[in-house]
């Protein structure tokens, strides 16, 4: 952080002391204190600011999700964890909160199961070493056989080795132990297409849209994928005006991105009833 930004920052958090002598109860003078401390990487002081405003105002989302982020920066991961879901009760319809709640929990499973067989098992699918991966997987699911991180990661290694069924296998095992890993149902679709089962693909697309509330909003990305896969799967069991729906959908989420999957192969034909 330049010196420059360092005192702002600084004499912004005076300021606000002096408004707060004057108006103790302000919730929102608490929550811009918090984010001149947050920015200051002093987040234990942060937190406690947080925790003024939302005892001013419980009902105020973005202060229990900002205070659930630098608990996360200062390693709380169970009580970020916690935060983020009080974010969500007030307000479901936000998707960042998913989205970091999501992303602690994952961080937390790396940090707390297995870590060094998942670092070092995703690593070995970087370089491509897949078996290698797979055989490192298989050790840490002796050991831990209720990490479902493990078994999606075996799947993919699987998956990046064309070896379509096996990778299913271990994503339905994954998904038995956790429904909501959205990434595992994009994996599973495109093994499903690839061993030619669409009517499962279809089924898939449904898993993933019930997985996680708002879904649509904060992984739109793998949304769209997952939407060919089922126009695909639509036109192949004969549903073309139902398709045709799907379709349209992906050309609202996005016109520019049906020219990219035609030329990636990833969906079939731009004239649905052709």
């Amino acid at each position: 952080m330049a010196l420059k930004e360092l005192g702002y920052i600084t004499e912004a958090i005076s300021m606000y002391d002096l408004a707060l002598r004057i108006n103790p109860n302000d919730a929102t003078l608490y929550y811009n204190k918090a984010q001149a401390l947050h920015k200051l990487k002093q987040y234990k002081a942060a937190i406690q600011m947080y925790d003024e405003a939302i005892r001013i105002n419980p009902g105020n989302a973005i202060f229990s999700s900002s205070k659930g982020v630098a608990l996360k920066n200062n390693q709380q991961y169970g009580e970020a964890i916690k935060m983020f879901d009080v974010a969500i009760r007030i307000n479901p319809n936000n998707a960042s909160f998913y989205t970091n709640k999501r992303k602690l929990q994952i961080t937390k499973l790396k940090r707390g199961r297995s870590p060094k067989f998942i670092v070092q098992g995703d690593a070995f699918i970087n370089q491509k070493h897949y078996q290698q991966a797979i055989h490192l997987f298989e050790l840490a699911i002796a050991l831990n056989p209720k990490d479902e991180m493990l078994y999606s990661s075996k799947g993919k290694a699987l998956f990046f080795l064309r070896q379509f069924d096996e990778a299913r296998k271990m994503f339905d095992l994954a998904l038995n132990l956790n429904p909501n890993i959205s990434a595992i149902y994009n994996f599973k679709g495109v093994a499903l297409k690839s061993l030619g089962l669409l009517g499962e693909v279809q089924k898939c697309m449904i898993q993933l849209q019930e997985s996680i509330p708002m879904i649509q909003i904060f992984i739109r990305t793998k949304v769209k994928l997952l939407i060919c896969y089922q126009v695909n799967a639509l036109k192949g069991l004969g549903l073309l005006d139902e398709a045709q729906n799907v379709y349209e959908e992906l050309l609202k989420l996005n016109p520019n991105y049906i020219e990219h999957l035609l030329n990636n192969g990833i969906i079939e034909d731009n004239n649905i009833n052709n």
